[in-house]
């Protein structure tokens, strides 16, 4: 693979979009939002089950994002729930965000 233009891999003559990420350490919020590396960073790609992401790009945000019940509110993903009501599932669940999502939880919005 080949790094294309900022936040696009390119792959043969395809380019598809470089998964962003959204770190959260428990009890502070968001704290950093690298992007998936196109490439493996070690000299030989694992075999089998991997639970690990190569990142590149880490931008470290200069406050954690409290995600308090107003935050939530705004959040697409709380469309329909109650932002008061326990949310583990959120942090535990979510596999993909939405643009507007992902700006708020990284305090560009």
């Amino acid at each position: 693979m080949v790094q294309g233009p900022p936040g696009r891999i390119a792959t043969g003559t395809e380019a598809v979009t470089a998964p962003q990420v959204v770190a959260y350490a428990k009890a502070t919020g968001p704290i950093d939002t690298p992007v998936a590396a196109s490439e493996w960073p070690e000299p030989t790609p694992p075999e089998g089950v991997v639970y690990k992401v190569p990142l590149a790009d880490v931008t470290w945000l200069q406050h954690p994002i409290t995600i308090d019940a107003t935050l939530r509110a705004k959040l697409d993903k709380f469309v329909g729930k109650d932002p008061n009501a326990p949310w583990w599932w959120f942090v535990q669940t979510t596999r993909e965000l939405g643009q507007a999502d992902f700006m708020l939880l990284t305090g560009r919005a």
